[in-house]
């Protein structure tokens, strides 16, 4: 294996953001050689198309099942202890919190699987039954903002700081000699085939350049050329209305660095990361579902194991290939809206 990854050249499209990064690290710290690495995007990294172009992430636990508990436990030891990593997590916790029966009774739902998950959970995440509590961990809410509050304290969460986290995987990449390509020399256009028609040999860009790989991963987010529908949502308005509810001292200052977040959504929130069904060699790595950053520093090591055929038979379960659903309709309780239809959305009509 050592040689074969020493001699495989590989693609990674959309090598700026989330999970063509952390691809391309894991590709280095796999053994490939840097030289035989090439990543492509839109804007250097951290790409301004990505997501994770951002001032922070929320990091937490994930228990929505196993996959997802371990892979979040795994990202946590990685920015808790990872060289590369853990100057950007600010580990000061993170509270849910709600007022109405039935979010209380949710919440209490995820406390009880925090506390059955049989791994010392318990240690660091605590039920908040009243609003003393509450504002213990939170002081800079006051009581009449919290009247009637539950809530649940995740002691293992935090903040991420992760515009910066993944220019810091650039930054690595730059000194080890990965191969980069930006503007129209990054920007994906096509696969290109061999002449069997279905064999993935390397990617075409706008500019004319042709690339030519053994594998390619396409991890270019919502920009993903697959059958998953795409979600995006203008976010201002909401966060206007919660700065005005719980950090009324801000409510006068400007907004900035405001920008739309883009999210591949699927319908079951479940990563999609797998080999395209009828393009060998071309891995798909998107479907995000707006709970991906996190996974910043492990996720490409399992798109490293996609590549090469040893991914564990649950997580290739979960992120098979899955056409038929309807993204639109994902967990995430936003209505889906027509661009269009958005107040300062510049867009031709005739397109």
């Amino acid at each position: 294996m050592a040689n074969l990854r020493a001699s495989t050249k590989v693609i990674v499209v959309g090598g700026g953001g989330t999970m063509g990064s952390s691809t391309a690290l894991h590709l280095l710290r796999s053994g490939y050689t840097p030289s035989n690495i090439t990543v492509l995007d839109v804007y250097p990294i951290p790409s301004a198309q990505s997501a994770g172009h951002d001032l922070n992430k929320i990091m937490s636990i994930r228990l929505r099942n196993s996959p997802d508990l371990q892979l979040s436990l795994e990202a946590l030891d990685m920015w808790k202890n990872d060289p590369l990593f853990k100057s950007f997590f600010h580990q000061v916790g993170m509270i849910d919190c709600s007022s109405s029966e039935d979010g209380i009774a949710s919440l209490r739902r995820k406390y009880q699987s925090l506390l059955d998950a049989g791994i010392g959970l318990e240690k660091t995440n605590f039920w908040l039954d009243s609003e003393e509590e509450i504002l213990e961990k939170a002081p800079h809410f006051t009581r009449e903002q919290i009247k009637g509050w539950k809530g649940v304290f995740c002691g293992d969460g935090g903040w991420l700081a992760a515009a910066k986290a993944i220019n810091a995987i650039g930054e690595f990449l730059r000194q080890e000699g990965v191969n980069f390509g930006f503007g129209g020399a990054g920007t994906f256009k096509r696969p290109l085939f061999g002449a069997d028609g279905f064999t993935c040999v390397g990617v075409e860009t706008t500019d004319g350049t042709q690339y030519f790989a053994d594998k390619i991963v396409l991890a270019a987010g919502a920009w993903s050329p697959t059958l998953i529908d795409l979600e995006g949502q203008c976010v201002s308005k909401t966060i206007r209305k919660a700065i005005a509810r719980f950090l009324p001292r801000f409510m006068n200052t400007e907004l900035f660095n405001r920008s739309m977040c883009w999210c591949t959504d699927t319908v079951d929130a479940n990563l999609l990361i797998c080999e395209h069904p009828r393009w060998k060699n071309l891995i798909l790595a998107t479907g995000d579902s707006g709970h991906s950053f996190k996974l910043l520093p492990n996720i490409g090591k399992h798109i490293v194991e996609v590549l090469e055929g040893s991914l564990s038979q649950e997580l290739a379960k979960e992120w098979r290939w899955r056409p038929g659903g309807d993204a639109l309709k994902s967990r995430r309780a936003a209505p889906a809206k027509d661009l269009a239809d958005m107040p300062g959305w510049n867009h031709d009509a005739k397109l």
